[in-house]
Order: structure tokens, then sequence, then C-alpha cells
């Protein structure tokens, strides 16, 4: 249980990374070039980067165990750490802006998605036997949230 929840509080953090690379590619042109905020620091990864991970997961697991895996972004990790200290501008948190975050809109997504996936993740076996019901239900919830996200996103002042 405790290895789904911190992954799910995982895939919560890392979602927002490609949406801030937009932001940051879009607030270093308007800044000009040469300014503190065109740093490359939020650019697309090369095409052969999602191949890396599994490759060196693989190579640890084989090489000293499959607990190594949890190690592996550490030092990655950390780098990022520094270097986005070293290149980011000092601005004061602004906490009060997580009150117009669009709350709704992220649990119903993340309520939905996760149905569906589960639900794919069903295959073969949610077509029969007991874990049909299951499937059946998670396609429900599915559509009800995936639904209801729309919705939400159509009538919200400040849609995700």
């Amino acid at each position: 249980m405790q290895m789904i929840v911190l992954r799910a509080l995982q895939g919560s953090c890392g979602g927002v990374l490609i949406p801030m690379s937009f932001y940051h590619d879009h607030h270093a042109a308007a800044t000009g070039p040469g300014s503190r905020s065109e740093r490359p620091c939020s650019r697309w990864p090369p095409p052969w980067r999602p191949a890396i991970g599994p490759t060196i997961g693989g190579w640890l697991t084989e090489t000293w165990g499959w607990q190594t895996i949890f190690y592996v972004n550490l030092v990655p990790g950390a780098v990022m750490l520094l270097m986005l200290w070293l290149s980011l501008e000092r601005k004061p948190m602004q906490l009060g802006l997580l009150r117009q975050g669009d709350w709704a809109g992220i649990a119903t997504m993340a309520l939905g998605l996760g149905a569906l996936q589960s639900r794919a993740g069903g295959g073969q076996q949610g077509r029969t036997g007991s874990a049909r019901p299951l499937i059946t239900r998670l396609a429900i919830v599915a559509a009800v949230s995936l639904g209801l996200f729309v919705w939400i996103e159509l009538t919200t002042a400040h849609p995700l």
C-alpha cells in the first residue's frame, strides 16, 4: 500500500513538469536572450531518454537486486536540485495561489484516469471470471469521473 501511495504522489508531482516546461520556454522567449530565466532547465529530453531508465533499472536489478531501483534517481535528483537552486530566480512563495487551483478538476481527472488505467490493465482476466464485476465498476467510475471532469473544465473560471 505504501508503494502505491508514494507512486501516486510521485506521479502527481511529476505530472506538472511538462506544462511547466511549456511555461518556462514561453517565459524565456518573452524575457529575451541572455536573461537569467533563459536557462536550459526545461528543454525536451532527447528521444533515447525513455529507453535508458528501464535499461539501467534492469541492469541494477540483475546486478545488485530489485531494491536498488529505488535509489536510481538519487544522484540525478541531487544534480537537478543543485541546478535549480543555482539557476532559478529567488521569489517569495505564493501559497495563496493554491486556493485558485482547479481541485475538483484535478480530483475527477485523477480518479477517472486511474480507474481507466486499472480497468485497461485487467486485460483478458477482466473479460471472464471473478474480476469481471470489478472491471465493469472501474469502467463506470472512469466514464462518470471523466465526464464530470470535462463538464468542470468547461464551466470553471480557472480550468486545469
